[in-house]
């Protein structure tokens, strides 16, 4: 099982985190290696590769642009929801983001060096 933090909303035009847990089973994954714990696929759209510019440190509250999950690769990002809860994000730290409505959150670049995330827009 792996655990993901979930940034959605909450129903009254805000957002708020939850944790999730992805299930997984013992599969053959690849050939000639022994099976490994592996989730269902997620349906995808494509990869983006986002980085921020040295000027940008944060944001005001918005949206995400499609319900996506966001791997932190290099930097690191504090995300602040509508209800005040904070939590940063290092390289390798992901999250599913589906605040798609509503005002969203804020997103707080705390590293000295730019942040660089993997976005990965999810199939509707």
């Amino acid at each position: 099982m792996v655990r993901c933090t979930k940034i959605t909303v909450d129903g009254r035009g805000g957002s708020r985190f939850e944790e999730v847990e992805i299930s997984q089973a013992a599969t053959t994954y690849a050939e000639n290696v022994p099976p490994l714990l592996v989730s269902a696929a997620v349906a995808a759209t494509g990869v983006i590769f986002v980085t921020t510019p040295p000027e940008v440190r944060e944001t005001t509250p918005h949206p995400a642009p499609q319900r996506q999950f966001a791997v932190v690769l290099e930097g690191q990002a504090e995300i602040v929801t509508t209800d005040g809860d904070k939590r940063t994000f290092s390289p390798g730290m992901f999250a599913l983001i589906e605040d798609v409505d509503g005002l969203g959150h804020i997103m707080n670049v705390v590293s000295t060096t730019a942040l660089t995330f993997m976005a990965v827009p999810i199939a509707d």
